[in-house]
């Protein structure tokens, strides 16, 4: 499968220029406001798809990766990042299906460092980012807002590589005691902490304010590692591969339903 060097990520609101894959995953917000996503989404052949069912969950993720990655990522190194991305995973499918009734799954997406689905996606961003700046000799501040699972996540993502400084903002005595020692029992100089007294909609609506000052922010090199940055969304594209191509049945029909995170499918 070829890198697709044409495909360029565009924002939602239309008012921001075009940027590659490498680029978009720095930016973050675009500067209108918007997201960035694909101008144009890439299609996995059928057979392909077919073929997850007996593959692992990090053969799958390269297939989906590809598409969206540019010639910035060559196939083998997407491959080895893949690879370390989930060795912290404590169950080796990654994100196991369950089999509940002989209609219903559930898919379990608590098997990362801090049990939380986000640990899918800040696992590879960390390792990501970490390989980008490294060739590039730089460094970057990565802001982020949470609610107790994203901060924990990105915190443990990011633990002890040096290329990134980490500040998350979190709602202060909002958050659970057991979210609140993931994120502040980290000793690691590039990660801070940051009590925002208001709510979690505070803590985002700074960070968008911050990224919404293009100068700003290019001059104090900030990345996101919220929903906003595409990174992420990509990754967690590969769990509904993986799930769907887990389960059979005669229609072959399913549906998703998503419920803080946790994934029932009824068939």
């Amino acid at each position: 499968m070829k890198a697709n060097n044409n495909l360029k990520y565009i924002s939602t609101r239309g008012h921001a220029s075009q940027l590659s894959f490498k680029d978009v995953i720095f930016e973050g917000l675009a500067p209108d406001g918007g997201l960035y996503v694909p101008e144009s989404w890439p299609c996995l052949d059928s057979k392909l798809i077919t073929s997850f069912a007996n593959m692992s969950y990090q053969e799958i993720a390269y297939f989906v990766f590809k598409p969206y990655i540019d010639s910035s990522l060559t196939d083998s190194l997407l491959k080895e990042i893949i690879r370390d991305s989930y060795k912290s995973f404590s169950n080796s499918e990654i994100t196991p299906v369950r089999e509940v009734t002989d209609s219903e799954f559930l898919l379990e997406l608590f098997h990362g460092p801090t049990y939380a689905f986000k640990d899918v996606a800040m696992q590879f961003i960390s390792r990501l980012f970490d390989y980008y700046l490294d060739q590039d000799n730089e460094k970057i501040n990565i802001l982020g807002a949470t609610s107790g699972d994203t901060g924990a996540a990105a915190i443990h993502g990011f633990q002890g590589i040096d290329s990134a400084n980490v500040f998350i903002l979190h709602p202060y005595n909002l958050i659970s005691p057991t979210q609140r020692k993931f994120m502040t029992t980290i000793k690691s100089k590039n990660i801070i902490n940051i009590a925002v007294k208001g709510n979690f909609d505070d803590c985002q609506k700074i960070i968008k304010d911050i990224f919404s000052n293009k100068s700003y922010k290019r001059s104090k090199k900030l990345g996101a590692i919220n929903s906003i940055n595409w990174a992420r969304i990509m990754c967690q594209i590969t769990y509904y591969f993986y799930c769907a191509t887990r389960i059979s049945n005669s229609e072959n029909i399913a549906v998703m339903n998503v419920e803080c995170g946790n994934v029932v499918i009824e068939l």
